[in-house]
């Protein structure tokens, strides 16, 4: 039976788990100009982002587009910096639920884990199948424009 978890907004919304989440999306944008614009008047914008959030007010502004050639040219849509502070207030709060229910093997955008770490499994796995069959296959596939067809899905 599925474990429910309450009181989770009212985490989100609180004002320290704001601010918390204010210094995350800092870090790295410091001296950019929306950041440095946020940060000037930071308590009296948190207190408008909480009542907003509080009150169902809060609307998230349009996307920043931008286009980048490495390693191949890709669209990029970047939030607004109040948006990446809700975003991080957001997953302070749920990401111990969710990293709870997590596989061991889930390696994205988790603290600990990343490409190294999947490197790392990866090549123990590759030695056990070794010494247990002789050998192993692997196969390494892209499926082309898959996130854009699995975002039509939903």
């Amino acid at each position: 039976m599925p474990k429910s978890f309450t009181h989770l907004w009212e985490k989100v919304i609180d004002f320290e788990n704001l601010y918390h989440a204010f210094c995350e999306a800092f870090t790295g944008k410091r001296y950019r100009w929306e950041s440095l614009k946020f940060k000037n008047n930071l308590e009296e914008n948190l207190i408008v982002l909480q009542n907003e959030l509080e009150w169902d007010m809060y609307k998230p502004e349009p996307y920043r587009q931008f286009i980048i050639k490495e390693p191949k040219q890709r669209l990029i849509s970047a939030p607004a910096f109040r948006d990446r502070v809700v975003h991080h207030a957001l997953c302070q709060t749920i990401e111990p639920v969710f990293e709870n229910r997590m596989i061991y093997e889930t390696f994205v955008c988790r603290c600990g884990k990343g490409t190294h770490a999947a490197v790392r499994y990866i090549q123990k796995c590759a030695r056990k199948a070794q010494g247990k069959w002789g050998g192993y296959y692997v196969l390494k596939c892209d499926i082309k424009k898959f996130f854009r067809a699995l975002t039509t899905m939903f």
